[in-house]
């Protein structure tokens, strides 16, 4: 009598409190739901283990399915099969983690560094392609020689300044979205590349003709390049974006704490440890992972391959 009463008076607080515990648990926040554990641990308490007299009444339904030769009892059998399996899922306890908190870092450390990586190498490469000065060739070599090199090369360095500068300024330090994206932003010598063989398809004669009228240098490149820009811009954007959202190997070296974890890093948990065998979450995952990235290209579709193709062609 105790445990019924007990039983139900769990199930009525967790019917009451439902909106409230779907509220808590909304945007990747994670908090335990005690109804739920008390019932379990009263149930496992008075009658042992669900889960293993659930397998046990599986494995047995599932062998009388494969023996028995009327097609409806069969049927019959496996359909029973099946609700056990489901029984079994939802009673087992899951290890619950913040996905869409994963999510969301990533979005936002791609998408700070992909508008900063825009901004930066449209500026930077605007003297390459227009300008004549000493050094230039040569600087051009210099970010072709750079761009050989993979960033993860330079992880010690980079690990030691984000190391000294979070224990000497408190800001961009390790296991910290700032400083993730700090790491991030050296991977621009090739935008530079894609954003100067784009602005040499240019005419000078629309700056020129701009210039005679009183425009400055600085007028007439936001006014007229970086408006004929737009299809190198989104190409620089998109391929951007989807490299540092997928990217795992510094973000892990960076991240410690599971909440700073980005989607990469964070899929990552769903095949090791307690989620070993869980490759429908792990696929489920990805799918969901690539919702970003597949509304980012389908809305900046119409500009990549002018882009892609006319950066490439050398006026």
């Amino acid at each position: 009598m105790r445990f019924k009463i007990a039983f139900s008076t769990n199930i009525d607080i967790y019917k009451n409190n439902l909106d409230h515990y779907l509220s808590i648990n909304y945007g990747g926040n994670i908090a335990t739901i005690t109804p739920l554990s008390e019932m379990q641990n009263l149930y496992n308490i008075q009658y042992g283990s669900a889960s293993a007299d659930i397998s046990r009444a599986g494995r047995i339904v599932s062998d009388l399915s494969d023996i028995t030769s009327f097609s409806e009892l069969k049927k019959m059998l496996r359909n029973i099969d099946k609700d056990l399996y489901l029984l079994q899922q939802d009673w087992s306890a899951k290890i619950r983690k913040p996905f869409m908190r994963w999510l969301l870092n990533s979005i936002i450390v791609a998408g700070i560094v992909s508008v900063l990586t825009v901004f930066m190498t449209s500026v930077a490469a605007y003297p390459f392609s227009r300008m004549r000065f000493v050094g230039r060739e040569q600087g051009l070599y210099f970010l072709l020689i750079i761009q050989m090199f993979p960033g993860v090369m330079f992880m010690i360095a980079i690990y030691g300044i984000l190391k000294f500068m979070g224990d000497s300024f408190g800001v961009l330090g390790l296991d910290t979205i700032t400083g993730l994206i700090f790491a991030y932003m050296g991977g621009v010598a090739y935008n530079m590349w894609l954003f100067k063989g784009y602005y040499d398809t240019i005419p000078d004669s629309l700056e020129e003709s701009a210039m005679i009228d009183g425009a400055t240098r600085f007028q007439t490149f936001w006014r007229i390049v970086i408006p004929l820009s737009l299809p190198v811009i989104a190409v620089v954007l998109i391929l951007t974006f989807m490299n540092t959202f997928n990217e795992f190997v510094i973000a892990r070296i960076i991240l410690q704490s599971e909440s700073n974890y980005t989607y990469a890093v964070g899929l990552q948990t769903f095949s090791t440890g307690p989620y070993e065998t869980e490759w429908g979450l792990f696929t489920a995952a990805s799918l969901l992972g690539a919702v970003p990235m597949v509304i980012l290209f389908l809305s900046m579709q119409k500009w990549i391959i002018g882009g892609l193709t006319q950066g490439s062609v050398k006026g």
